[in-house]
């Protein structure tokens, strides 16, 4: 590699520092002259990185620099801004340099004051050089702009450009500058909005456009510029998960594409930066905490999206080897990109920590192909202490450096490294699931179950919460009716029989056809965790029948509750009157009303019991015994087929002292809930069959299930995915089959989603103490199948996790903490 010093780094010093203007750079330095005085030194770089010969003094260097900013200005010139220190306060001043980094004029000072100055930048505009400082005040930063002119006269007064911002940054445009920032946040949690503001001619600011309506948590913004659009994009923290938001605006500040969530991942997201590509598309590097992190570093995403912000083009990734909150440095470069990585030759290794670092220079394709990488090393072969400020030209990328006592500028030619194993990963857009998107819809206590059902033009969520009765009940949600509720409290303590005390909360969740999500109601604030909650929606008729279980006079009974596609209330009945515990629900719609189908132990254990309801939950016969035997049933599946309905459960009937459930199939009456001949064992295994599934695939019925081993055995073998084919009238059509995964290990839960001749699964994964959530397609006589990751959960792997599915997404309840849980939605990109 070629190197030129620059040189002796000297007590009082800073810098170098590098500016990009075209094929051309400037090199700014702060160094001893001839006469020992440190002044500005300032020498330009050509296209292929070579140093021009002529070195400008631009005079005395202050030494109480604090805040420095070199940028492109107008008319192949730069601009040179500065803070320093002065007597009660910091002085910004300004110099304009020309092509050659010979000064056009003397400096200026632009601002003093006895305010706490937080930044300095610079920017060209079409008739002048643009500077601009932030001062904080008690209302956030207070961004102030001013124009030096074309030569660095003082071209006109400083200008307020925003006031309370929380965040800013420029960048340059075809039309002049434009400012971006976050207006009306606070340093604590509270909300701000994004905004643009286009500069006018002497930096005058235009009127602030929104980027969006509703506020953002987050406040770091990163933009870029192509010769087409500006690209602007922000950490969007929310009151859950850190997400990235990217926007893009015409130059003159219009709205071209609303903010959105464009990044391929169902972690938290951090964003690094934005670089600009040479077809006019963006390159965006990002932290996805769901990639493994390690004491030999992190990977870093990198993403390239097309102009229009559509879907990825590309997707990659640089391993980095720091863990510090420091990121590689990336520049667009012919026929790519060039990074510049800190890394260990051993990455991958035991041991491998406590290894030196070095820094490594890399180059990527268009489509982020790995390509060359080489270590970069000085001429005494040995690598530098820093790398900093890399720049490419039309054909070499260069890089400043330090070495002990010198600063060095180096030109990086990229050769095949035996060295480093490859530090770069081509993450090629997969033919498996993943995630698309990720959202939290709704936060509170911990949640037993989550159900979800298609209502009109949407589908309505419902969740029950975790509680233990007898154990301190959460707060009110705040929809309840919060006076009524402490009156049935007094009345619980004075006859606890007859006034269920506080308990179990169920909640209704709207989730509209276009992605929003409505507001949770509260139906009950006294309901029980352990038999969970089922929804079903009436195909003719806008609303929802939810059934769940509460106490009256001291014994557990299944209520009815009918919503609207809104969540609102329509009506509620108690259906059953029985002594005994209620194990589980489910529901489903037939004509004109639903059918309901529960596990009760009236009799001493749990048999499956079903009943008739109309529209208006009216009791249309009597119940129906449905099973008698020894044992528990338990893990109701229940779906309708024209005039019969098939009940699906596990049954304990030939261990009832292991509590290992066979799988049964019982036929229903969809008039009456009567049952059609006996029940038929569908699988006899040692094992526990949980998680059943009944979907309509094309003429057929499909039935899957999970069977876990003993807990004897749990540890030493795989939870497995089995299923059965059964006519629409319920008929056995096959035995079962086991499907085989590419990642072997337990599985906790089980959601089937079948549509045409094809079928979706999302399973719960314990890895280690992680618990994962993962997918996979399947079409009928498929048996070796490919697991996609979809997320990490907050929950540990010992928690089971309840996914269900609509189109293109899956609900899931995920404990944050042993108080705390959410439900969260996550998009899945099927292939």
């Amino acid at each position: 590699m070629v190197s030129h010093i620059l040189g002796p780094i000297v007590e009082g010093s800073h810098g170098p520092y590098l500016a990009n203007h075209g094929d051309r750079a400037l090199l700014l330095t702060v160094a001893p002259n001839p006469r020992g005085i440190l002044s500005w030194q300032a020498r330009v770089l050509d296209e292929r990185g070579e140093l021009a010969h002529i070195t400008h003094d631009l005079g005395p260097a202050p030494s109480s620099v604090e805040l420095l900013s070199l940028r492109p200005g107008r008319a192949g010139g730069f601009i040179l801004v500065w803070a320093r220190r002065v007597d009660g306060g910091h002085a910004v001043e300004a110099r304009i340099l020309d092509g050659s980094g010979a000064p056009r004029g003397k400096t200026v000072l632009v601002h003093q004051t006895a305010e706490a100055l937080v930044w300095v930048d610079a920017a060209a505009s079409p008739t002048g050089n643009l500077v601009f400082f932030t001062l904080l005040t008690a209302s956030g930063g207070r961004v102030h702009g001013m124009d030096l002119g074309e030569h660095g006269e003082r071209g006109g007064s400083v200008h307020v450009l925003l006031d309370g911002a929380a965040s800013w940054q420029t960048v340059a445009t075809r039309k002049g500058t434009m400012l971006l920032a976050v207006l009306g946040q606070s340093h604590g949690p509270a909300a701000g909005r994004p905004v643009a503001v286009p500069l006018g001619e002497g930096a005058r600011p235009s009127s602030p456009v929104p980027l969006q309506t509703e506020p953002v948590f987050g406040s770091e913004m990163e933009a870029a510029a192509t010769p087409d659009r500006v690209f602007v994009a922000w950490d969007e923290r929310g009151p859950f998960e850190p997400r990235v938001k990217i926007a893009a605006l015409s130059h003159d500040g219009r709205l071209l594409r609303p903010p959105r969530e464009a990044l391929r991942s169902a972690g938290d997201q951090g964003l690094i930066s934005l670089h600009p590509a040479q077809d006019g598309g963006l390159l965006v590097a990002w932290d996805d905490l769901a990639l493994s992190r390690g004491p030999e570093g992190r990977w870093i995403r990198l993403t390239s999206f097309p102009a229009d912000l559509r879907a990825p083009v590309a997707e990659g990734a640089i391993h980095y080897g720091l863990n510090d909150g420091s990121t590689p440095l990336i520049h667009a470069a012919p026929g790519g990109f060039a990074a510049l990585t800190a890394d260990r030759p051993c990455f991958g290794v035991e041991g491998c920590s406590k290894a030196p670092l070095s820094p490594v220079f890399l180059r990527l394709g268009a489509d982020l192909s790995p390509g060359l990488q080489a270590p970069v090393l000085l001429p005494s072969g040995y690598p530098p202490e820093a790398t900093l400020a890399l720049r490419c030209g039309p054909t070499e990328c260069s890089a400043l450096a330090l070495d002990e006592r010198t600063s060095l500028l180096i030109r990086l030619e990229a050769e095949p490294s035996e060295t480093w194993p490859p530090l770069v990963r081509r993450m090629d857009l997969p033919d498996i699931p993943g995630a698309s998107s990720l959202a939290t819809l709704w936060a509170g206590p911990r949640l037993a179950e989550v159900a979800v059902a298609p209502v009109h033009d949407g589908w309505v969520a419902a969740s029950v919460t975790d509680h233990l009765e007898g154990s301190t009940p959460p707060p009110l949600p705040a929809d309840v009716d919060q006076r009524a509720e402490a009156e049935k409290d007094r009345a619980h303590k004075r006859n606890a029989k007859s006034t269920p005390g506080r308990g179990a909360i169920v909640t209704v969740h709207p989730l509209e056809k276009d992605g929003s999500v409505g507001p949770p109601r509260t139906l009950s604030v006294r309901a029980l965790s352990s038999p969970g909650v089922a929804i079903a929606g009436s195909p003719r008729r806008k609303e929802a029948c939810l059934a769940w279980v509460a106490r009256d006079n001291g014994d557990p009974e299944v209520f009815l509750t009918r919503v609207d596609h809104e969540g609102k209330r329509l009506g509620q009945q108690m259906l059953t009157r029985a002594r005994g515990d209620v194990l589980d629900v489910a529901v489903a719609p037939v004509e004109d009303g639903w059918l309901v189908v529960w596990v009760d132990t009236r009799d001493g254990n749990g048999e499956v019991y079903a009943a008739r309801v109309d529209g208006s939950l009216r009791r249309k016969g009597g119940e129906q015994r449905i099973t008698s035997a020894p044992g528990d049933a338990s893990e109701l599946a229940l779906l309708v087929q024209e005039q019969t309905a098939i009940v699906a459960f596990s049954d304990s009937r030939s261990a009832p002292s292991e509590g290992l459930g066979d799988v049964f199939v019982a036929r229903l009456r969809a008039d009456d809930g009567s049952k059609i001949g006996d029940e038929v064992r569908v699988a006899s295994t040692p094992e526990h069959g949980r998680s059943l599934q009944l979907q309509s695939l094309g003429d057929s019925v499909l039935l899957a299930w999970l069977e876990h081993p003993p807990p004897s055995e749990s540890q030493a073998r795989s939870a497995q995915i089995h299923l059965t084919f059964l006519g629409p009238d319920g008929a056995i059509r096959s035995l079962p089959e086991v499907l085989e995964l590419d990642k072997p290990g337990p599985l906790s839960s089980l959601s089937v989603r079948c549509q045409d001749a094809s079928c979706s699964f999302v399973v719960g994964r314990p890895e280690g103490r992680q618990l994962w959530l993962s997918a996979f397609s399947w079409r009928r006589g498929e048996r070796r199948l490919r697991l996609g990751d979809l997320a990490p959960l907050f929950a540990g792997a010992a928690a089971d996790v309840t996914p269900v599915q609509g189109p293109g997404w899956v609900l899931v309840g995920d404990d944050s903490s042993a108080q705390e849980g959410r439900l969260r939605r996550v998009g899945i990109r099927w292939p």
